[in-house]
């Protein structure tokens, strides 16, 4: 097997605490939490000589004080003289070193105080000369004597800096353990402290799973999470034997964890076995209904398995394997007509229950025993317990099972109709955050043909639901109008109304706003007829928006408040999380991103304090306000909403959270990371319009950053033409700020090469623009990235040489100050960036002062937000040579290493040796950053009168 080292995770806080601790600390955890780990960092972290013995599992063969003999024999490995004038102060210490003879020495009849003694006065010796740490690993398997000398060691004080960590398994501690009661009396000494490592929480898990592989997808992820426990050392043993789907228990693992099944009683085997077919868990009224011992017999077996921590009791009448791997590898020990059995047992017996939850073991027992009929109905059953219990991804999951039963075995009769169970289904991944899914579960059942038009409208409003949020390219208004069609004969119904609401809203998606509006009214007059609050409430919503869109912002805002109070006060929660959220679109159309960002945060909180977090309005305002705590700059805040293990199954989140920290990757200048992240998502572009264009944008950035421009223009070419292809929308404004992104960094690096792709992309910005003119839909922010584009194209036609022409500069200013009333403060520092790059090569008067301002503010922006390619301050860099100063004024106006060694008559490889010095001495990563920096500081000289060829 391979040998695994992760990153050292999740126990900094207990890194701390035990280099602060000045006594006697005994650390206990389970087998694999981490003690061991914990203890080497210990040691390399702190000062003090450390002193390090283990005690082994020999069992009645284990030598005495063997951790002691391991570190006495490590230290006279290290420093032998200083051991022999121990030894030779206290002879009977010897003893703890091979090849010693207490006859020898004259110790033979010495008693074990007279060691104790010896042990405890080298000790202070040693903490003499300073510092001493010693460590103890394994106490459980320590020897009699072992403890006894610990007992005393712990007992006595010591004059000098001694103190101990030993560490324990407490999964190993049954009630009859030696360690057990000793524990208890070491803990009531003075200075003795206890700390127990409890597993790593998600979080850390995720960071330790992607350090050992990076290329770990959410999924693989997940399901180390689940079955991990959040061990560490399982987390290596999944990674390090099966690379391929983290499934299966490791051949070794499953081995050391039977090993404590196997010393077991055989009625204590047997009941381990039941469990494991259970599930991870199960009540004693159940288990004894399987289990053919008597209640005697049984009732000794549990306390046997809980007394040697394989089980656990959990209230008053449950029990549950420790761990989840125990749990696996104890049930892919049984045979298979052994499990066939116990499986049937459980399904006999759940049969006459009614317990909440009874229905979805009922499911899993049936199918593991093929009695597929009880199975598939019991499915359907749990589901809908699920969903009247708010648990959509456990009703998706049994209802998915379910129509998988139905598929593969035609023979088995469904309870309800197939397009009821696909309609129930296509709500529940919605519910549970999946609209992918959703969508394609409900498409596929709306193929089949001769549906009852209930089922058919269920279906289109399941489809038409989680459509919007995706920006699905296929327009169902077909789909909806027939629903409604369908419905027609029974008059007003509430599906009627859903259906009204969600083709005004999809109308209202597509910039209809006439058709929306006729949509509208029919579906308010349905709900107020048949008194459907959620449905009016979700009417006045997209009425509010199309308020907006029509140009009465203000009007709009009071409207979708209003909303949000009544659907608050009738205790509708998703129309309210609506409301909220629309409120803060509004800020956006305006370009108040920071009013905004204020406004997804209030949507969010009201998603999680009426649990519909996973609703899709929940998701998206979490997903919403952590994209613009990025662009405003709370990066801190972003940080923390990109921390959401609770929506790590919801891929519409997971994705869109991954595209969020991919933007923040690449603002703070993680450039890998960010590019990682971008390939990641690449291939879900087409899935989503939010993907496309963030998950894109970052992944066009970071390779222009990366100086691989080509890769830049066939990612931004790929991204156009899924706009073009999926959404048919080949002119959407989103394409503005991708050329603006992409022209500005062939602007920097000024490659004449690329003029032809400069210019196409201006003309598509041009084309865009023009359109959303038209449409008079020309928002802010794309306003200001028009300027970009146009500040990229006059910087790339300047090329960063000579005299910068007026118009370049003007139109810089504005690049400037358009990002600044946008309140997105890094995409204003760039644009200072290019500003100040410009003022430093220009001869008006006082442009070379303004240019040191304008970058010094560049600088300090970025500082301030945290972007890691900053440069230190000028006094903590080295002496420029006069000939850097040289390269670096010709590098601050755009030459490239060939044209530097022409101009100074020196070699190319000369000119990159000089252009590497600089940018090593400045601090920064690359020679833009070098200009800026060099700009910022005054590194260069006011630029002179210059013609249109030499600088």
């Amino acid at each position: 097997m391979p040998v695994v080292v992760g990153p050292f995770v999740g126990r900094d806080r207990e890194l701390r605490e035990l280099l602060a601790a000045p006594g006697i600390t005994l650390l206990g955890g389970d087998a694999g939490v981490g003690k061991t780990r914990l203890l080497r960092e210990l040691a390399a972290a702190t000062t003090d000589r450390v002193l390090i013995g283990h005690c082994l599992d020999l069992g009645e063969s284990s030598a005495p004080y063997l951790p002691w003999s391991e570190m006495w024999g490590r230290l006279h490995q290290a420093a032998p003289d200083l051991v022999d004038e121990l030894v030779a102060r206290r002879p009977l210490l010897g003893s703890l070193l091979p090849g010693y003879d207490a006859a020898d020495a004259g110790q033979a009849d010495a008693g074990p105080g007279v060691l104790y003694d010896a042990v405890h006065a080298s000790l202070e010796t040693l903490a003499a000369q300073g510092p001493i740490t010693v460590m103890v690993e394994d106490l459980h398997w320590a020897d009699r004597s072992t403890r006894d000398l610990l007992t005393v060691l712990f007992t006595r004080q010591f004059e000098g800096p001694v103190r101990f960590v030993a560490s324990y398994r407490a999964d190993d501690l049954h009630r009859r353990h030696p360690l057990r009661r000793i524990l208890g009396e070491w803990g009531r000494l003075p200075g003795v402290e206890r700390m127990i490592l409890e597993p790593l929480r998600d979080d850390d898990i995720h960071h330790l799973a992607t350090g050992l592989r990076p290329a770990i997808t959410t999924e693989q992820v997940d399901m180390v999470l689940e079955r991990s426990g959040g061990n560490p050392f399982f987390v290596e043993e999944l990674l390090a034997v099966d690379r391929a789907n983290c499934t299966g228990v490791p051949e070794d693992l499953a081995d050391l964890l039977l090993v404590r099944v196997d010393a077991l009683s055989d009625d204590a085997r047997t009941v381990v076995r039941a469990v494991s077919a259970a599930g991870r868990s199960v009540t004693h009224a159940r288990l004894a209904t399987v289990v053919p011992l008597s209640q005697t017999a049984l009732e000794e077996a549990l306390a046997a398995l809980v007394d040697h921590n394989l089980l656990e009791a959990r209230g008053t009448d449950s029990y549950t394997f420790r761990h989840a791997l125990l749990a696996e590898a104890v049930y892919d020990d049984l045979l298979p007509g052994e499990r066939v059995r116990w499986h049937a047992a459980y399904v006999e017996a759940l049969s006459s229950s009614s317990e909440l939850g009874a229905a979805a073991d009922l499911a899993h027992h049936a199918q593991a025993a093929g009695q597929l009929d009880v199975a598939a109905a019991a499915a359907v059953r749990a589901g809908d317990e699920a969903m009247r219990a708010v648990g959509p991804a456990d009703a998706a999951r049994l209802y998915e099972d379910a129509l998988s039963i139905f598929a593969r075995h035609p023979d088995v009769a469904p309870p309800v109709p197939l397009t009821q169970i696909a309609a129930r289904t296509s709500t529940a991944l919605l519910a549970a955050g999946d609209p992918y899914r959703a969508a394609q579960t409900a498409r596929e059942a709306l193929a089949v043909p001769g549906l009852a038009a209930h089922d058919y409208a269920d279906l289109v409003i399941g489809l038409v639901s989680a459509a919007i949020p995706t920006g699905d390219p296929l327009d169902p208004t077909v789909e909806l109008r027939h629903a409604i069609r369908l419905l027609e004969p029974e008059g007003p119904t509430a599906r009627a109304a859903q259906l009204h609401a969600l083709l005004g809203r999809w109308c209202f998606f597509i910039d209809d706003f006439d058709t929306a509006l006729v949509e509208l009214t029919a579906a308010r007059r349905l709900a107020q007829e048949l008194e459907l609050p959620a449905v009016l409430l979700d009417v006045d919503t997209t009425s509010a928006r199309i308020v907006d869109l029509h140009g009465e912002s203000a009007a709009a805002l009071g409207q979708l408040q209003d909303v949000a109070e009544s659907a608050r006060r009738a205790a509708e929660p998703d129309p309210e999380v609506r409301a909220l959220h629309q409120v803060a679109r509004v800020y956006t159309r305006q370009g108040r991103h920071r009013k905004a960002q204020q406004a997804f945060e209030v949507a969010l909180q009201r998603s999680i304090e009426t649990r519909h977090e996973l609703a899709l309005f929940g998701m998206d305002a979490r997903v919403a306000s952590a994209y613009w705590a990025v662009q405003t700059g709370d990066w801190a805040r972003a940080e923390q909403l990109l921390a959401a293990p609770q929506l790590r199954k919801a891929p519409y989140a997971t994705y869109q959270l991954r595209a969020v920290a991919a933007t923040l990757a690449m603002a703070r200048g993680e450039h890998e990371r960010a590019l990682q992240i971008a390939l990641e998502l690449r291939p879900q572009w087409s899935k989503d319009v939010f993907l496309a264009v963030h998950a894109g944008s970052a992944l066009i950035d970071v390779l222009g950053a990366l100086a691989r421009p080509d890769e830049m223009l066939r990612s931004l070419d790929e991204v156009n033409e899924i706009f073009r292809a999926t959404w048919n929308a080949p002119l959407i404004d989103a394409r503005i700020r991708l050329s603006g992104i992409a022209i500005g960094h062939l602007a920097t690096a000024a490659d004449q090469e690329y003029a032809a792709d400069v210019a196409r992309l201006a003309d598509a910005t041009d084309e865009v623009a023009a359109r959303s003119r038209a449409l008079d839909d020309l928002g802010p922010e794309s306003v200001a990235w028009v300027t970009r584009v146009q500040a990229g194209v006059a910087r790339f036609a300047w090329g960063g040489t000579g005299e910068p022409p007026a118009e370049l500069i003007t139109v810089l200013r504005t690049d400037v100050r358009q990002f600044d009333k946008l309140e997105i403060p890094l995409e204003a520092a760039r644009a200072r960036t290019h500003l100040a790059r410009a003022l430093g090569a220009s001869s008006e008067t006082g442009a070379a002062k303004e240019a040191r301002v304008v970058a010094s503010d560049a600088q300090r922006a970025m500082h301030d937000l945290g972007v890691r390619t900053v440069a230190a301050p000028v006094e903590s860099h080295p002496t420029l040579t006069a000939r850097e100063r040289e390269v670096l004024q010709l590098v601050a106006q755009g030459r490239t290493n060939g044209q530097i060694a022409r101009e100074l008559f020196i070699s190319v490889k000369t000119a990159s040796v000089h252009v590497s010095n600089i940018v090593a001495k400045l601090g920064v990563t690359n020679r833009t950053e070098a200009a800026m920096a060099a700009s910022a500081q005054g590194l260069l000289p006011a630029a002179a009168p210059t013609d249109a060829t030499t600088p």
